[in-house]
């Protein structure tokens, strides 16, 4: 039973994502002023939770420059089990970051501040791999390819660096 199309999903996800991510990144701040905690120690947990945040925003920043609100939505249709285990692991993301910041602060410090920018950095990684899949199939999103290939059989002279045509050797 198909519920909803990718389009929906993709701009429910989007904005979820980066506001609730702009959303941690502000209570991190906003409670460490508070507690005066300090800045670098707000710093160092919000720079935990900044790259997936970041490569994230990348690729849903890319698609809502791309996206034609007014073009017709013949993107592909998905199922309650999709956007369920979608929206499961991002509330599940954000959830954790919150509760591992809330508990390192100020609930009596359960642990500390450093063995929550642990914890926050696991869970950032390890939930970003499952959400991985899902914004890549949303966004198209994948990390750069490794260059291919190996030494070139073009060779370059050693002065200045510039390929030497095929058939002549270089001078020394």
């Amino acid at each position: 039973m198909y519920i909803v199309t990718k389009n929906k999903v993709r701009i429910g996800i989007g904005r979820f994502f980066v506001l609730a991510h702009l959303f941690c990144i502000g209570f991190i701040f906003y409670e460490s002023s508070q507690l005066n905690a300090g800045w670098d120690d707000a710093l160092q947990t919000a720079l935990v939770v900044a790259p997936i945040f970041l490569g994230y925003t990348a690729a849903i920043v890319k698609h809502i420059i791309k996206f034609d609100p007014t073009a017709p939505d013949t993107s592909a249709k998905v199922g309650f089990d999709y956007c369920l285990f979608l929206w499961l692991f991002a509330v599940a993301l954000v959830g954790t970051i919150l509760y591992l910041y809330y508990y390192s602060h100020l609930a009596n410090r359960q642990f500390s501040p450093e063995q929550a920018r642990i914890g926050i950095g696991a869970v950032e990684a390890g939930l970003g791999i499952y959400l991985g899949f899902f914004m890549t199939d949303l966004f198209n999103f994948s990390p750069p390819a490794a260059p291919q290939g190996g030494p070139t059989n073009n060779p370059v002279s050693e002065g200045d660096n510039k390929p030497v045509p095929q058939g002549s050797v270089p001078q020394k």
